[in-house]
C-alpha cells in the first residue's frame, strides 16, 4: 500500500482502486463504494491485517531459529575431550604435557620399543588427529609420537608461532623424552613445520613423509569476522554435530565437496564407498571427531594460515630421505603443492595418487596400496634398534 498525491492506492488489482481523503463512513459509504471509492477507515482494515500477518510470519522466522540456537547453546554437543580415550577401534590416546625449554607441549606417545615416528597433524587438528592419522602404522614396530602443535588443544600458542619456533619446540620435546632421532609423518598444514624441522635439525631426523602437504606461499586471505568465529565456536560446531547425527551422509558429501575436485560420478562413487564400508565409515567418523571442539583448535588453525601466507619453507635445505604423497584431485591443498616440494627437495621421491582427493590416503578403496608404499619407505630408512 502506497500513498501518492493525497490518494491512497490499493495495489494488486488490474485497475487500482482509489480512495479520496475526506470521505467518511456512514451514509456516504454506499455511494462511495458504488462510485469505486473506498473510505479510509475501510481501506485501513486490510492494512492492519497485513501488518498482523507480517508480524506472525516474522515471529515464526525469527522465533524458530532462536529456539534452535538456544537449544544448541544448552546442549553440550556430546564432545569427548578426555585426555584418555579411544579414537578408533584399537587406537587409543593418553595425553600428557611436557615442560620443555621452549615451553609446554601436549603429546601422546604410543609404544615402548622401536624407531619413533613423529606425526605432525593437520589444521583444525591436535595430538588426537596426529595419532589417528598414523594409527595404521602401530602394528609395524614403530613408536608413534603425536604432539599438539602450538594453538591446538593443550599446547599454548605462545610455545611457538612461527614454523621455526614450532620446529625447535619439537626438538625440545625429543630432548625432554630422551629421543635421539625420528621419522616424520606430516600432513597438510602440518607439512611446513615438518619441512622446517627437517631443515633445522638434520641430525634428529632419519626420514620424512609428507601427505597432501602445503609447500607454497599462500595468497593473503580475508580474516574471519568475530561474529563468524563466535558462531563457529558455539552454535556452528553443535549444528554440524547435529547434522552428522541426523544425516551423516550430508557431512561426508560436504567434506568431499571441500577436499576433492571429483566430478559427479567420482563423488557419488566415493560417497557410496565411505558410507557402505563399515571400517572406512568409522574412520571418517573418527576423523570428524578430531576437529572438535573448534575453540581449542582455532588459534592454531589461524596461525597456520598466517604462516602459510608468510611462506618460505626451506625445502632446498632438507637432506633427509623424503617421500611426497599427494592426490591429483586434491581440492584442499592443490596438487601443485606436491609437485613444488618434490622439485625442490634434493633427492625427493614421490608417489602421486591418481584420481584421489585430500583424504584418499586413508579413505580410498586403494588406501592399502598407498599405505604399503609409505610403509616400505619408512622401513627402508628407519634405524635398526
Amino acid at each position: 500500500m502506497t500513498r501518492t498525491s493525497g490518494w491512497t492506492t490499493i495495489a494488486g488489482y488490474e485497475d487500482p482502486i482509489e480512495v479520496r481523503p475526506g470521505n467518511a463512513p456512514g451514509r456516504h459509504r454506499d455511494a462511495a463504494v458504488t462510485s469505486g471509492q473506498i473510505p479510509k477507515g475501510v481501506a485501513a482494515a486490510p492494512k492492519r491485517r497485513v501488518i498482523k500477518i507480517f508480524r506472525v510470519v516474522l515471529a515464526v522466522l525469527v522465533g524458530i531459529p532462536a529456539a534452535v540456537v538456544a537449544g544448541l547453546l544448552l546442549w553440550d554437543g556430546s564432545i569427548d575431550t578426555g585426555p584418555c580415550r579411544e579414537l578408533f577401534p584399537g587406537v587409543q590416546i593418553d595425553l600428557r604435557t611436557a615442560q620443555t625449554r621452549r615451553g609446554p607441549i601436549e603429546y601422546d606417545l604410543y609404544g615402548t620399543e622401536g624407531p619413533v615416528l613423529l606425526s605432525v597433524h593437520a589444521g583444525l587438528g591436535g595430538a588426537d588427529q596426529g595419532r589417528l592419522f598414523a594409527g595404521w602404522l602401530q602394528q609395524d614396530g614403530f613408536r608413534i609420537l603425536s604432539p599438539s602443535r602450538p594453538g591446538y588443544l593443550g599446547t599454548p600458542l605462545e610455545s611457538g608461532r612461527t614454523n621455526e619456533e614450532q620446529a625447535d619446540l619439537l626438538a625440545a620435546l625429543l630432548d625432554e623424552l630422551g629421543i635421539d632421532r625420528v621419522g616424520v609423518l606430516a600432513v597438510s598444514a602440518g607439512s611446513p613445520v615438518g619441512y622446517t624441522f627437517a631443515a633445522r635439525h638434520p641430525d634428529r631426523i632419519w626420514g620424512m613423509v609428507s601427505i597432501g602437504g602445503v609447500s607454497k606461499q599462500q595468497p593473503p586471505g580475508k580474516p574471519s569476522s568475530s561474529l563468524r568465529r563466535t558462531f563457529l565456536n558455539t552454535v556452528g560446531q553443535k549444528l554440524t554435530r547435529l547434522t552428522a547425527m541426523l544425516s551423516f551422509e550430508t557431512v561426508v558429501s560436504a567434506t568431499l565437496d571441500e577436499t576433492s575436485t571429483f566430478n559427479e560420478e567420482q563423488r557419488a562413487g566415493r560417497l557410496s564407498y565411505i558410507m557402505n564400508t563399515p571400517r572406512v565409515r568409522t574412520l571418517f567418523e573418527a576423523m570428524f571427531e578430531t576437529t572438535f571442539p573448534y575453540e581449542e583448535r582455532w588459534p592454531g588453525t589461524d596461525n597456520d594460515a598466517a604462516q602459510a601466507r608468510r611462506g618460505g619453507s626451506p625445502l632446498e635445505r632438507i637432506t633427509a630421505p623424503t617421500l611426497m604423497i599427494h592426490g591429483r584431485q586434491d581440492g584442499d591443498v592443490s596438487f601443485d603443492h606436491g609437485e613444488y616440494a618434490a622439485e625442490r627437495i634434493p633427492g625427493a621421491q614421490h608417489y602421486w595418487l591418481e584420481n584421489e582427493d585430500h583424504l584418499g590416503f586413508w579413505l580410498s578403496p586403494r588406501a592399502d596400496q598407498s599405505q604399503a608404499v609409505v610403509r616400505t619407505f619408512l622401513r627402508q630408512h628407519a634405524p635398526r634398534e
